[in-house]
């Protein structure tokens, strides 16, 4: 019996389907109309994930060949239903997946196979790059410093 109010089916006569779902698909499982709320620094899609299964009990994880060391945003925030964070991780630009019902939860697949390739990567190879540079700059002034003082010195002599 569909709740025509909302567009929510009963779970037990109304069963997902096993396999991958639409979006609105997940509004049907009741397990994920608990709330979550999250705030995250730099995170990688399996530290999300995992916190969403700790914080809600229902299994989320990723599956096929993506990997857990992807990079989502700069800064992630979530606060609602599960629902809305799963499909808000879904659409991020740097995961573009699906979501799969397995036997006991979920399973995220992504369109996005590389790991830290994403901005955090660029940025911290521009970071090292400059660093690199800094140091190189330093120690030629240093050495052009010293030198420009010991043969200062020895001229006085």
């Amino acid at each position: 019996m569909r709740d025509s109010w909302r567009g929510i089916s009963n779970w037990k006569n109304d069963p997902l389907p096993i396999g991958r779902i639409t979006l609105e698909e997940l509004l049907r499982d009741p397990r994920l109309r608990v709330l979550f709320s999250a705030q995250f620094a730099k995170p990688l899609l399996g530290v999300v994930l995992e916190r969403m299964q700790k914080d809600t009990g229902v299994i989320v994880r990723v599956g096929g060949e993506t990997s857990a060391d992807l990079f989502l945003a700069d800064a992630a925030s979530f606060a609602g239903p599960l629902h809305s964070a799963m499909r808000i991780v879904a659409e991020l630009e740097t995961v573009q997946g699906e979501w799969e019902r397995t036997s006991d939860g979920y399973e995220l697949h992504s369109s996005k196979k590389n790991s830290t390739t994403g901005p955090r990567g660029r940025a911290s190879r521009y970071l090292l790059w400059g660093v690199n540079l800094a140091f190189v700059v330093l120690v030629a002034g240093w050495l052009a410093a010293r030198r420009k003082t010991h043969t200062g010195s020895q001229a006085g002599e």
